[in-house]
C-alpha cells in the first residue's frame, strides 16, 4: 500500500515494483482503478465477467493506481471487490491511493464494502507513506528560482549581447535588460522572465532597416537616375 498526496512518487514506485517483478519473470498488470472498473463493467455487459476475473486472478502482481481520485458507484465497487476476493491470499496486489483509510467512504458508497476492501488490502500488507511534499511542485519552484536568478544578473557586454543588439536594430525593438531573459513566442511577441520594458521602434531603427533593405536589394546603376536605359 502506497499512501500519499499527489506528486509524492506513488505511481513511480508502483511502476518500479511492476518492472522489478517483470524482470523476475512474473506476470504483472498495471491499471488505474477507473480503467479496471470500466473494463469489468464492459465485460459484465458482454457476459464475459467470469473470464476477466479469472484472468486477473492468474496474475502474479496487480498494480492498482489512482484509487481515491475517482468516485466509484455501487456496481463499480462490487466489481472491484470481486477482483480483490479472487486474489485474496493467492497473489499480490500493490495499491497507490491519495486517501487515508478513514476517507475511503467518500469514494465507495457502501460502508460494508469499504470495510471488506480495506480488510483485504491491509492483511499482511506493507504500508508506505510517501508524505505530502509534491516533487512536481518542488521541481517547478527550483526551475523558476534558477531562471529568475539568471535574469537578475547584471548584463555585461559579451558577444551574445552584441548579437542581440544587432537583432534589436533589425526589429526596431529596444530592451532595457539582458536579452537572455527573453523568449520568442511568436511574430512580434516576446515572453519575459522578470520585469523587462520594451520600447517602440525608434526613427533611427526604422531608418537603419530601410538602409539595410536598400543595400540588400541590388538596383542597377542605369536605373538610379530615375529612368532605365
Amino acid at each position: 500500500m502506497l499512501l500519499g498526496d499527489s506528486g509524492t512518487g506513488k505511481s513511480h514506485l508502483l511502476i518500479g515494483l511492476g518492472m522489478a517483478a517483470c524482470e523476475q519473470g512474473r506476470r504483472v498488470r498495471y491499471a488505474t482503478a477507473a480503467q479496471l472498473v470500466n473494463e469489468l463493467a464492459e465485460a459484465a455487459d458482454e457476459r464475459r465477467l467470469s473470464r476477466i476475473v479469472a484472468r486477473y486472478g492468474r496474475l502474479d502482481l496487480l498494480c492498482l493506481d489512482e484509487l481515491g481520485y475517482v468516485q466509484l458507484d455501487s456496481r463499480g465497487a462490487e466489481l472491484l471487490f470481486q477482483i480483490l476476493t479472487e486474489r485474496e491470499e493467492k497473489a499480490s496486489v500493490a495499491v497507490a491511493t491519495n486517501l487515508p483509510f478513514s476517507e475511503w467512504g467518500s469514494i465507495i458508497p457502501e460502508p460494508r464494502l469499504v470495510a471488506a476492501i480495506v480488510d483485504r488490502l491491509t492483511f499482511n500488507a506493507h504500508i508506505i507513506e510517501t508524505g505530502t511534499d509534491s516533487y512536481r511542485l518542488r521541481t517547478t519552484r527550483t526551475r523558476t528560482r534558477k531562471k529568475s536568478a539568471r535574469c537578475t544578473k547584471s548584463p555585461h557586454p559579451s558577444p551574445i549581447h552584441r548579437r542581440d543588439r544587432a537583432a534589436e536594430r533589425t526589429t526596431g525593438v529596444r530592451f532595457s535588460r539582458a536579452p537572455s531573459c527573453l523568449t520568442q513566442v511568436g511574430p512580434n511577441q516576446v515572453s519575459t522572465v522578470g520585469p523587462v520594458s520594451v520600447d517602440k521602434p525608434t526613427a533611427t531603427a526604422r531608418a537603419w532597416r530601410m538602409s539595410r533593405w536598400r543595400r540588400t536589394v541590388q538596383i542597377p546603376n542605369r536605373c538610379r537616375a530615375g529612368r532605365c536605359v
